[in-house]
C-alpha cells in the first residue's frame, strides 16, 4: 500500500540479521563506542522502514528508543507529518505531543495546522531526507478551514476530560463591565442598574463546563504543558475551554516553581470554583476575587520578553483646555451647577495613553478602567466604602480658616509588594505582600495652563491614597476591577521572574506558541482584542462647605484628575531574598505523572 515491496522487505530483514550478528560480535568490553556508531544508523534505518510500510506505532516506539533526544524529536516530527499526510490525524497529534523539545514540538503542531488547511496533502519539511524539518511555507490562517472531524478526534484522544464543547464554538459571549469604549474611542461609564439587568440575561453558554468542586490552597499549572495543550487546540481548530481560559480557577497567584526532574515550569496559587458577578467578571465563589485569565498571562509573558517588564497607562488633561479653564476661573460670574457644568465643558476630553502592552487587550483595558474608576471614587462620583471617604469628603478649612486652592489632583496605581523570596536551590519563588497601592501628588496650574509638579503629597490627596491602599482588599470586594488589576500585577511579576532568572532555560523551555506573532498568519496564541480607549471626559466635581460660625458657604472645586498605572518589575526581581522555609512548597502536590497541565 505504501510502496514497500515484499521482496525488498525480506532482503531488509536479512540485512538486519547480519548487522545484528555483527553488532553482537563487536559488543565486547572496550568497544562500546563502535557499538554506538552502529546502533544509531541501524535504528534510523529500521524507523524509516516501518514508516515506509505504514507501521506508524512501531516507528514511534523505535524513535523513542533513540538515546539522542535531538534525533528522537526529529523522527517523531517526521512520523507525525507522514501520519497526517496519510489521514492518520489522531495518531499524528499524539505523536507530535511526544516531542520533548518545545521549539520542535511547536514546529510540528504548526506544520499539522498548515497541512490541515491544505487538505493534508503536504508533508513539507518531513520528506525522505532525514535532515532537520523545515517550517512550512504557509503559517497559521486556519480559521476558515473545516476542522469538525479533527476536533472530534482531538476530544477523543487527548485529555478527553478537559474538553468542553461549549455549544460548538468554545467562545464566551461578551459581558459588559463597568465601562465601555464607543466607536470614537471614548471611554464611558455604564449605568449600574442597566449593567445589572444586561448581565442578568447574558449567561455563559458553557456554564456546565469544568469547574473545581472545592477550594484548594494550592493549585499548580505547568506553563510548558499549558502551551503544549493550546498548540494542540490551535492545530485542531478548537478554542480553549473555560478551564484553560480562566487558568483552572486560580485567584491568588503566590509561587513560581521549577521541577527539573520532570521538565516543568509551574505557577501556583489558591483556586476554586468561580461565577460571574454583576459586572460579568469571573470571580471566585467564596472570596469574590477575580480569577486569573489566560489572555492576561500571555500578554504579561510577552511584555516580560519584549517590554522588559515595564508597562502602564496615563489619563491626562490637555494643556490648552487647562489654560482655558484658568482664564474662565478668573473672569466668570457663574455659580453653582452652572459653573461646574461650564468647567466640565471647558476641561473637555482627557487623553488616554497605554505603553508596554496593547491597549486593546483585556489587560490593557483593565489598567485604564481601574485608574479611571479610582478617580471617580476620589471625586465622589462612584460609591465608595466607609473606610475610604472620597477626596472631596476630606476637604476642610485649614488652621487659618482657608480652603485648599483650586488645584489638580494626581493619583496613580503602582506596586506595593514587600519583595520576592527564593529557596536556596533557586527552584521555588514566592511573591510576598499585597500587589497594589495608590500614590498621590499635588499639582498646580501655571499661567499658560501648564501642570507644575510639586513632587509632594499632602492633605486630602495624601490621606485618600493611604486609605485606598490600606483598605484595598475591601474595595476589591465591592469592585472586582481592582482585583483584576492585582492579578495583572501578579502575572507580570511572575513572568518577569521567569525571564530574568532564566527559569525556562532550566527545563529547556522558551515561549514559542506564547511568543508574539510575527505576522497575521503566524502560528501563535491569539489574544482577544477590543476597541482601544483613547479619550475620556474630564472628571469634575465640587463640594459645598459651610463654616461652623455664620452662614457663609464655600465651594471647593477640583477641575481635573490625572495619573495612571505604573509597573516596573526590575527592582523587585533584582532584589530576590533567600528563604529556606519555602522549599517545602515544591514538594506539596508534586507534578503528577499524567500529561495534564493542571493539578491540585
Amino acid at each position: 500500500m505504501f510502496g514497500f515491496a515484499k521482496n525488498n522487505l525480506s532482503r531488509f530483514r536479512i540485512f538486519l540479521l547480519v548487522v545484528a550478528i555483527a553488532t553482537c560480535l563487536v559488543s565486547v568490553p572496550g568497544r562500546s563506542s563502535i557499538s554506538q556508531e552502529i546502533h544509531l544508523p541501524l535504528l534510523s534505518e529500521r524507523i524509516e522502514a516501518h514508516l515506509s510500510s505504514g507501521e506508524f506505532s512501531r516507528a514511534v516506539e523505535m524513535a523513542r528508543q533513540l538515546s539522542d533526544p535531538v534525533q528522537a524529536d526529529h523522527w517523531l516530527g517526521r512520523i507525525a507529518s507522514v501520519q497526517a499526510t496519510h489521514g492518520a490525524k489522531r495518531g499524528a497529534l499524539k505523536t507530535a505531543g511526544l516531542i520533548d523539545d518545545s521549539s520542535q514540538r511547536f514546529q510540528a503542531f504548526e506544520l499539522l495546522a498548515s497541512n490541515q488547511q491544505n487538505g493534508g496533502q503536504s508533508s513539507a519539511g518531513f520528506g525522505n531526507n532525514p535532515g532537520p524539518p523545515q517550517p512550512p511555507g504557509h503559517r497559521g490562517g486556519i480559521t476558515e478551514a473545516d476542522f469538525d472531524e479533527l476536533m472530534e478526534l482531538i476530544q477523543e484522544v487527548i485529555f478527553p476530560d478537559s474538553w468542553e464543547d461549549a455549544g460548538g464554538t468554545g467562545r464566551m459571549r461578551p459581558f459588559a463591565s463597568g465601562v465601555f469604549v464607543d466607536s470614537s474611542g471614548a471611554l464611558n461609564r455604564i449605568d449600574s442598574n442597566a449593567l445589572k439587568d444586561w448581565n442578568s440575561v447574558k449567561h455563559h453558554p458553557s456554564s456546565s463546563s469544568w469547574q473545581l468542586d472545592r477550594s484548594v490552597e494550592l493549585s499548580k499549572i505547568s506553563i510548558n504543558r499549558l502551551e503544549q495543550e493550546l498548540m494542540r487546540l490551535r492545530a485542531s481548530g478548537k478554542s480553549p475551554s473555560d478551564e484553560l481560559r480562566y487558568l483552572g480557577g486560580i485567584y491568588d497567584l503566590q509561587y513560581v516553581m521549577v521541577y527539573r526532574e520532570t521538565g516543568d515550569l509551574v505557577i501556583a496559587g489558591a483556586a476554586g470554583p468561580w461565577k460571574f458577578d454583576a459586572e460579568g467578571r469571573a470571580v471566585n465563589i467564596e472570596t469574590g476575587r477575580p480569577v486569573l485569565q489566560l489572555d492576561d498571562f500571555v500578554v504579561c509573558l510577552r511584555n516580560a520578553w519584549e517590554g522588559n517588564g515595564i508597562f502602564g497607562c496615563s489619563i491626562d488633561p490637555r494643556q490648552a483646555n487647562l489654560a482655558d479653564v484658568q482664564e474662565f476661573q478668573e473672569t466668570t460670574k457663574l455659580k453653582g451647577a452652572a459653573k461646574k457644568n461650564e468647567l466640565r465643558d471647558r476641561m473637555g476630553l482627557q487623553d488616554i495613553s497605554v505603553h508596554g502592552i496593547d491597549p486593546r487587550t483585556h489587560a490593557g483595558q483593565v489598567i485604564v478602567e481601574a485608574d479611571y474608576r479610582m478617580k471617580l471614587i476620589a471625586m465622589g462620583l462612584e460609591e465608595t466604602i466607609r473606610d475610604v471617604p472620597s477626596y472631596l469628603d476630606r476637604v476642610t478649612f485649614d488652621e487659618h480658616g482657608e480652603l485648599p486652592p483650586l488645584d489638580l489632583l494626581r493619583l496613580w496605581f503602582t506596586m506595593n509588594y514587600q519583595g520576592i523570596s527564593a529557596s536556596p536551590e533557586g527552584d521555588v519563588y514566592q511573591i510576598v505582600g499585597p500587589a497594589v497601592k495608590v500614590q498621590s501628588e499635588t499639582e498646580f496650574l501655571g499661567e499658560q495652563g501648564e501642570r507644575i509638579q510639586t513632587g509632594k503629597a499632602a492633605g486630602p490627596a495624601k490621606t485618600f491614597a493611604e486609605d485606598f491602599t490600606r483598605h484595598y482588599d475591601a474595595l476589591v470586594g465591592k469592585y472586582s476591577i481592582y482585583g483584576e488589576l492585582e492579578n495583572i500585577f501578579d502575572l507580570s511579576l511572575a513572568t518577569n521572574l521567569i525571564r530574568q532568572k532564566g527559569l525556562g532555560a532550566q527545563i529547556g523551555w522558551t515561549p514559542t506558541f506564547f511568543a508574539s506573532p510575527s505576522s497575521s498568519t503566524s502560528f501563535n496564541y491569539e489574544v482577544a482584542l477590543e476597541p482601544q480607549p483613547k479619550v475620556v471626559a474630564s472628571v469634575v466635581n465640587d463640594r459645598i462647605i459651610r463654616q461652623t460660625v455664620g452662614s457663609r458657604r464655600y465651594v471647593h472645586q477640583v477641575i481635573g484628575v490625572s495619573g495612571g498605572v505604573e509597573f516596573d518589575a526590575n527592582r523587585l526581581v533584582a532584589e530576590v531574598k533567600t528563604d529556606e522555609h519555602i522549599s517545602a512548597m515544591r514538594d506539596l502536590n508534586r507534578v503528577k505523572e499524567s500529561n495534564h497541565w493542571r493539578w491540585e
